[in-house]
C-alpha cells in the first residue's frame, strides 16, 4: 500500500513537470488534498483481499484476486470515472489553481486506478503469506 502511494505520487509529480506545471505551494497542495484519492482506491482493494484471507483461509490468492476483483473492481472503477467526469469542467477555468488541480486530480486517477486495479492486486497476492507456502506442504495428499 505504501509502496503504492509513493509510485503514484511520484509518478504525479513527473507527469505535472512533462504537463507544464511548476512544482510550486500551488501544486504540492494539490498534489496532498488528491493522494487522498489514491487511499481511496487502493485501500478497498487492500482491505477486500484481507478480508477474504479472513472469510475462507484455503483460498489461493488467485482465488483472492478473482473475489475482490468482483466485489470491489467496478465500484473502483466508477469512483474512479465519475471523478474524472466531475474534472471535465474545469478547463474551462482559465486560473492557474484550477488549472492545476484539474491536473492534478486526473492524474491521480487515472495512476490510482491503474495502481488500484492492475498493479496492487498482483503485488499483493505475490507477496501473500499462504503463496509462499510450497505447495506439498499445503496439499500433502496432492488435492
Amino acid at each position: 500500500m505504501s509502496f503504492s502511494l509513493i509510485s503514484i505520487s511520484c509518478g504525479v509529480c513527473g507527469f505535472l513537470c512533462l504537463w507544464g506545471s511548476d512544482l510550486d505551494s500551488v501544486s504540492m497542495g494539490c498534489i496532498i488534498m488528491a493522494i487522498g484519492l489514491a487511499v481511496d482506491f487502493s485501500i478497498h482493494i487492500c482491505y477486500r483481499y484481507n478480508r477474504c484471507s479472513e472469510e475462507v483461509a484455503s483460498m489461493t490468492a488467485e482465488q483472492k484476486v478473482i473475489e475482490t476483483l468482483s466485489i470491489v473492481g467496478f465500484p473502483v472503477l466508477q469512483a474512479g470515472c465519475s471523478t474524472l467526469w466531475a474534472m471535465t469542467t474545469l478547463p474551462l477555468v482559465q486560473a492557474y489553481l484550477v488549472r492545476v488541480f484539474f491536473q492534478t486530480v486526473v492524474l491521480v486517477c487515472v495512476f490510482g486506478l491503474l495502481h488500484a486495479l492492475l498493479w496492487l492486486p498482483q503485488f499483493i497476492s505475490a507477496l501473500d503469506p499462504c503463496e509462499r507456502i510450497p505447495r506439498r506442504v499445503r496439499h500433502p495428499h496432492g488435492h
